[in-house]
């Protein structure tokens, strides 16, 4: 005996699963009722949700895993393929995949909004008002890094040759082996690098510290031999006349040891009194070491 089923939707309506699945239920509860035995779907997808959930299987062996494809036709690249819906009846998007394969987390692909993870020249991950985002592989040779609000906070980058200014500038900025090309990272305010190379402000500096975008500090150990400059520099955004105002200060668990004042002035905590040279290297001075005689300021020679 042949029966015709003539669904009420055709194929093309979103029901017609949900009535096939109703049908072939029916179908196997009527088979059941005449002796043939239970049938059990719960082990099958059920479109309309399942009172407590459903849990979907990709595959019973070790490496298995579920795929989920758009639309058996084309996906345009900037048409959505694969959407995840949370809150009510899914009235909000969480997870948005393009058919280019770019993915925007709670927000749209443009970057506005949410973590869009594919964009010209890299990968981009940006949070919304106040969060904080990471980009990757930029124009700007940026290996990877941290910004808020579109400004950048942290640079990382290795093994590169710049190509531009880094934006307006990363409060830090971390690189190794980077060839500066002449570039330099805009009002930033705290520069460390490893081996830099090449031509610009940052070539040959280790610690670069910057506040109103002036440099006020600078370790520039690798400074070239026969160039003008300052090897270690520290500077203060506004002039300091009182005398007692440190410039710099060197301590030992908290007790000045060595100092210097704002006009220049030298301190030195207990600076030993001695007869004469020999008296000083006896007691255990070297070449080079300070003392005094009579209040008259001496050098071991």
């Amino acid at each position: 005996m042949t029966v015709i089923v003539s669904p009420p939707v055709p194929k093309s309506d979103q029901r017609f699963d949900d009535w096939m699945y109703l049908f072939w239920k029916r179908v196997f509860e009527a088979i059941s009722s005449a002796g043939v035995g239970s049938v059990d779907l719960t082990d099958y997808a059920y479109l309309p949700g399942r009172v407590g959930g459903q849990l979907l299987r990709g595959g019973a062996d070790n490496d298995d895993a579920l795929t989920l494809q758009g639309t058996a036709g084309t996906s345009e690249d900037t048409a959505d393929a694969i959407l995840l819906k949370t809150g009510t009846a899914g009235d909000h998007t969480a997870v948005k995949v393009r058919g280019d394969g770019a993915v925007a987390i709670n927000g749209d692909y443009d970057g506005a909004y949410g973590m869009p993870t594919s964009i010209s020249g890299g990968a981009l991950f940006r949070g919304g008002d106040g969060e904080i985002g990471m980009l990757s592989v930029t124009t700007d040779t940026v290996a990877a890094g941290f910004f808020n609000l579109g400004a950048y906070v942290v640079n990382i980058g290795q093994n590169a040759t710049q190509t531009s200014n880094i934006g307006s500038g990363a409060l830090l900025s971390i690189y190794k082996n980077q060839d500066m090309n002449g570039y330099d990272n805009l009002a930033g305010m705290i520069d460390l690098h490893d081996s830099p190379s090449g031509t610009g402000d940052r070539t040959n500096v280790t610690v670069n510290i910057k506040i109103d975008s002036i440099i006020r500090a600078r370790l520039y150990p690798r400074i070239p031999d026969g160039t003008i400059g300052e090897a270690y520099m520290f500077d203060t955004k506004t002039e300091i006349t009182q005398t007692d105002t440190k410039l710099f200060a060197i301590k030992n668990s908290g007790v000045t040891r060595f100092s210097v004042d704002c006009n220049g002035m030298l301190f030195c905590d207990s600076i030993p009194e001695y007869a004469d040279n020999a008296d000083a290297l006896s007691d255990g001075l070297v070449v080079g070491n300070v003392y005094h005689t009579g209040g008259t300021m001496k050098i071991v020679i």
